[in-house]
């Protein structure tokens, strides 16, 4: 009936970002959603807990490394929770998303027979960095479905912080169309050849 997702920065605006775009509108019967680990509000946590009540619920812990504080401190709360109401049967309820080869998370995941999730995208990493390398510095991120909003603010958070360095590095901005083909679609057809575009279908 409800679902925990634990997570800080990327990890937190990737998740909302997939739900809301799979179910913009929640209805009756959907499961509840909770996101924990983005702060360290002991409040916070106590009310999701008190939200939860004795629903049946699962928890997604989302993180490359396993080690960041916030989310490390949430998850141990909830997979208390967990155990406590499932007993050996608690391992069924935990998913983690998490670095496909290291780290604190990849290894409490495969010790615990966690089911563990991995994005596999080099294909994409090869070709933004084949036109980074002819000059493109500017990537625009566009899709047709208002829904898609917290997907673009996730992937700007997420390739802002983690290319912004050493001054290199990618520029992303999002478009959502066809609003924006009416403000924007002058400047992408005809503006400066400096920006390539991703078009989620």
């Amino acid at each position: 009936k409800a679902l925990v997702v634990v997570g800080i920065g990327g990890s937190y605006l990737g998740a909302r970002g997939a739900i809301e775009l799979l179910r913009p509108i929640q209805g009756k019967d959907s499961p509840h959603v909770y996101f924990v680990g983005n702060g360290l509000s002991g409040d916070y946590i106590n009310d999701i807990i008190g939200q939860l009540g004795d629903d049946d619920f699962d928890v997604n812990v989302i993180s490359k490394s396993g080690t960041t504080l916030e989310p490390a401190l949430s998850f141990r709360v909830f997979r208390e929770l967990l155990d406590r109401k499932y007993g050996s049967a608690a391992k069924r309820h935990i998913f983690a998303t998490t670095d496909a080869n290291r780290g604190v998370l990849h290894d409490m995941a495969v010790a615990e027979g966690w089911e563990r999730f991995v994005n596999p995208v080099w294909q994409y990493a090869a070709a933004r960095q084949h036109l980074y390398g002819r000059g493109y510095s500017i990537e625009l991120l566009a899709s047709y479905e208002p829904s898609f909003r917290f997907m673009a603010e996730w992937w700007k958070q997420l390739y802002g912080e983690s290319e912004g360095k050493n001054g290199i590095g990618i520029f992303p901005a999002s478009l959502e169309y066809t609003a924006d083909l009416h403000s924007m679609g002058q400047y992408v057809q005809d503006g400066p050849r400096s920006m390539f575009e991703t078009v989620v279908s």
